[in-house]
């Protein structure tokens, strides 16, 4: 256990098991691909938004579109 003076509240250290770090690992390589997309697409509230490929990155570029603002998604 780790504690603080300046901590409100005492962090608990969180053990992994090895399928779930697996899953942490590809959710962050490809979140940050479909969001990398989004970005280099400049898409801003309101745009309308093609995505092509409905694989965990496209999935996530939908995710990302969403979340930065478009009006509109197609696949």
């Amino acid at each position: 256990m780790r504690t603080g003076h300046w901590l409100k509240y005492l962090a608990n250290q969180v053990i992994y098991t090895d399928a779930q770090l697996n899953d942490l690992l590809t959710l962050s390589d490809v979140m940050a691909t479909g969001y990398h997309a989004a970005a280099t697409a400049e898409v801003k509230q309101g745009d309308t938004v093609g995505v092509m490929g409905d694989g965990a990155v496209g999935l996530c570029g939908v995710i990302s579109a969403k979340l930065r603002g478009a009006s509109r998604i197609l696949p």
